[in-house]
């Protein structure tokens, strides 16, 4: 689950201490978070679909429940006029949660790293590379609450090197600069605090990375932790290649493991590797990342399946021999354009943290193992945007904050069922999307035609605008991400091809139709249905059965009442739709004996 953290590139020190990394502020891996390995089989799946997650925001680490925890910016609104400060976040169930910050730090200088599947979040505060100390949030009934554990006695900075289910965290704890005068290897628990990892009998090396068992790997060794005498040195790096320094691995709880290795010539390219606990190493792919791409490694799955990133690139080698195979490929082809920059933590459901290209700028996703759906299926068929620049009469041409101008974008979406035919009362949620802080999220349900449409107002000068859809249900039905279009994006001022431009989104709510019937049986006995009654623009989400004077028989949309004389009756169907509008109709039927 552990990948490694993303942080400013100025903060070239940690860089050179974890590995990889870009020339760009937008693509600097943090590889001294490391990356937690995973409990399971093999878990690379043939075809993914896109969970989004947010909007220019960085993903460090994901728990088995998809919990994710990074750092992303707020939108106040102010589009490409202004850069709002990043905030230190946990992404759970939908909701986006800011992290205190540590008392004597601010959000920018704070890294939550990983996440165990307790919820206890773990990273560091300070300035990498400089002077940095050990920081967890801890999960309460009131919310997250943040500890400074600060450094360990006697050092000046420490690096954090994993977190594991038991909530043990190890580090790297140094005193002094580039060459410190103290460097040791230290363990902390809530219960005995920070500890000397040399004393308890563990060699004294860099925590790479710790699996979620407390498998723990160094430069020169991997050992169990808990058990001292279980250290076993890795084997000689390849011939052209280092040893194992820190470039980004990951360790399972079976002790198989991934690195990054650095060819000895002068170019220093980093190779991905995975070493089985009993065997050797395998190079993963053919070609090697320089100084201007991204490389960090995400997971090692207990099937050996490896997630990383390589030539700024998402990949995933399946285990247990498997090659590193672009990510991309394996992307549902309902997603068209979208290419996966960065893969990095991988979690025991199989979903691997990534960023991807969704219209024309990065998100923060979760790609989520997914098969095609067989029947009784929805089907996002099309996906139609339109955009514009409206223009302010007083300044014609141009894009100023405060100005009367903005963009106006609109995205129509029909559903189908398997075969093709339109389906009406379906709810879809989607979100709007530009290339800053913009996530506007919508939902909708579809016509008669099996289209529902909305509209959105932007500011100007906030690049494309794109549309993903979330989701889609109607009872009985199972939204098919393997096929259809879920993603699109359009340039204001200009449509998006070939598709033709929807209607105007609606903007009047219209009333539903009520259509009670009954069907009386000898013994006094009818039974009543509303199944006939529709919404033209929504769905109808009440019914009401009542008598004249007000006496209600149900409020469900089918039932049957037992009378207790036989004669004429009459009752009045009253249904409201989604949007509050009732309308109702009476019914007379006669009761037999």
């Amino acid at each position: 689950m552990k990948s490694c953290p993303l942080v400013p590139a100025l903060l070239v020190s940690v860089l050179a201490a974890c590995g990889g990394g870009g020339d760009d502020a937008s693509s600097a891996p943090d590889q001294a978070a490391g990356a937690q390995a995973l409990q399971g089989t093999a878990l690379a799946a043939p075809m993914y679909a896109v969970d989004f997650v947010a909007p220019a925001a960085s993903g460090n680490d994901l728990n088995d429940a998809g919990h994710v925890v990074g750092k992303s910016h707020p939108d106040p609104g102010c589009g490409p006029f202004c850069l709002p400060a990043e905030e230190t976040v946990l992404w759970k169930g939908g909701e986006r949660i800011v992290l205190p910050t540590v008392p004597g730090a601010d959000a920018n200088s704070q890294y939550p790293m990983y996440i165990n599947n307790s919820g206890l979040i773990a990273g560091m505060a300070g300035v990498p590379g400089s002077a940095t100390r050990a920081v967890v949030w801890l999960p309460g009934a009131g919310g997250y609450s943040a500890r400074d554990l600060g450094v360990f006695p006697g050092t000046s900075s420490v690096d954090v090197g994993g977190l594991d289910e038991q909530g043990r965290l190890v580090g790297w704890a140094t005193l002094g600069g580039a060459i410190p005068s103290i460097a040791l290897p230290f363990m902390w628990t809530q219960a005995a605090g920070m500890v000397d990892l040399r004393a308890m009998g563990y060699p004294n090396e860099r925590p790479l990375a710790m699996s979620p068992g407390g498998k723990v790997v160094t430069w020169g060794f991997w050992y169990q932790l808990g058990e001292p005498r279980s250290a076993k040195a890795l084997p000689p790096p390849p011939q052209g290649f280092m040893g194992v320094g820190s470039n980004g691995s990951v360790i399972n709880d079976d002790g198989d493991q991934a690195h990054f290795l650095v060819t000895t010539g002068s170019q220093n390219l980093v190779y991905p590797f995975r070493l089985t606990a009993g065997g050797g190493w395998q190079q993963l792919t053919g070609a090697g990342t320089g100084r201007l791409s991204r490389a960090r490694m995400g997971a090692i799955s207990a099937g050996q399946d490896v997630s990383f990133t390589a030539q700024s690139t998402g990949m995933v080698a399946p285990g247990p021999a498997g090659l590193g195979q672009p990510l991309a490929a394996r992307m549902s082809p309902a997603y068209p354009g979208a290419t996966v920059t960065d893969a990095g933590a991988m979690n025991a459901a199989g979903q691997v943290l990534s960023q991807v290209m969704i219209g024309r700028s990065q998100r923060l996703v979760k790609l989520t193992p997914v098969s095609a759906c067989a029947s009784n299926c929805l089907v996002s068929s099309s996906l139609v945007m339109t955009g514009q620049f409206v223009q302010d009469p007083a300044l014609p041409g141009s894009c100023v904050q405060g100005g009367r101008m903005h963009n106006l974008a609109t995205a129509a979406v029909t559903i189908r069922s398997e075969t093709g035919t339109p389906l009406a009362n379906v709810k879809v949620s989607g979100r709007f999307l530009d290339d800053y802080w913009t996530n506007q999220a919508v939902t909708g349900t579809t016509d008669a035609s099996g289209v529902v449409r909305w509209s959105h107002k932007g500011l100007c000068g906030a690049g494309a605008i794109a549309f993903f859809v979330d989701s889609a249900s109607l009872e009985g039905r199972t939204l098919d991400r393997t096929r259809g279009t879920l993603t699109g994006y359009v340039i204001p001022g200009a449509t998006s091809e070939p598709l033709p431009a929807p209607e105007p989104a609606p903007v009047a709510n219209v009333a539903p139709v009520a259509q009670p019937a009954v069907n009386c049986t000898a013994g006094r006995a009818c039974s009543f249905t509303a199944s006939g009654s529709y919404d033209p623009d929504g769905s109808i989400t009440a019914y009401r059965w009542a008598e004249s004077n007000g006496t209600t028989w149900s409020t469900q949309a089918v039932f049957t009442k037992t009378f207790g004389k036989a004669g004429r009756e009459s009752v009045v169907l009253h249904v409201t739709d989604n949007g509050g509008l009732v309308a109702s109709k009476k019914l007379t039927f006669t009761v037999q004996r």
